[in-house]
């Protein structure tokens, strides 16, 4: 009898341990120990990087002066709980030689989750092509830009 261990030929009590190998079937032989390191882990920790990011939405993108523009930032890839994106710097960059920044409540921010969910409106005066940007913390993360086209009043 032939066992595929290396093509030699082992007692029968060797190939029923070797069998599951042999077979086809594939069977895991895993183990993990864990030590407890006595540190807190936030859960973005725990689950690891997501790699948080801003997703910058814009509506309408287009239309007459004075136009007025609904911006919407949303953060992504951060759990409600991770401490490190509370009481950030909250930065609109308008495009138009208007910036508009503010600082969170950071006594609110402690009782409360992550603010995910950024607004804010702004009004075009003057016809052209405006790039906004929204930035959270001291450049921690940017949004991509966003592109606004402001055309002239029909008057």
């Amino acid at each position: 009898m032939r066992s595929c261990l290396f093509g030699m030929k082992f007692p029968i009590f060797i190939l029923v341990l070797a069998l599951g190998a042999c077979s086809g079937q594939q069977q895991a032989f895993h183990q993990t120990t864990m030590q407890p390191s006595g540190r807190t882990l936030s859960p973005q920790q725990a689950i690891g990087s997501r790699n948080p990011a801003l997703d910058l939405r814009v509506f309408p993108r287009q239309g007459f002066a004075p136009l007025r523009v609904t911006f919407h930032a949303v953060l992504q890839g951060v759990a409600e709980s991770d401490s490190n994106y509370k009481c950030l710097y909250q930065e609109w960059n308008f495009g138009d030689g208007r910036v508009s920044g503010e600082h969170s409540d950071c006594k609110m921010a402690e009782t409360n989750p992550v603010d995910l969910d950024y607004l804010t409106d702004h009004v075009f005066e003057a016809a052209g092509t405006y790039t906004v940007r929204f930035r959270l913390g001291d450049n921690t993360l940017v949004s991509k830009e966003v592109s606004v086209v402001v055309l002239d009043s029909i008057r």
